[in-house]
């Protein structure tokens, strides 16, 4: 069963940092003789997105057991409130080093992803 993003931490990521692009769902080749030939990859619509959040200190140990102990250190998807459409979506960290966190003020840190999200 895929996790769920938790409850306490923030529900809206930051819509000003926020950057999605669409994943190719064309593949092209070109045979021996002839033109080239394209077909669709997948109905599956793919997009990769940077996510951004102000959290809590208590929030970003809230966030880093999730991920630690819900997401197995990142690997596993996980359902989130998409930022653009507010759409529930699948996502899975892209990146070897599945997060970044910044200091953004007294007790306020600034949590960052970036994921291939479903959907």
């Amino acid at each position: 069963m895929t996790a769920a993003w938790p409850a306490s931490l923030p529900l809206r990521a930051d819509r000003h940092p926020y950057q999605e692009a669409p994943q190719p769902a064309i593949i092209r080749f070109r045979p021996e003789i002839g033109p080239p030939i394209g077909r669709r990859r997948s109905t599956v619509r793919l997009s990769t997105a940077t996510f951004a959040f102000v959290m809590t200190t208590a929030q970003v140990t809230t966030f880093e057991a999730f991920v630690a102990n819900d997401l197995a250190g990142g690997v596993l998807p996980f359902t989130i409130r998409h930022p653009r459409t507010d759409a529930t979506v699948t996502a899975t960290f892209i990146d070897e080093t599945p997060y970044g966190i910044a200091w953004f003020a007294p007790e306020a840190w600034t949590v960052t992803f970036r994921a291939l999200v479903r959907g």
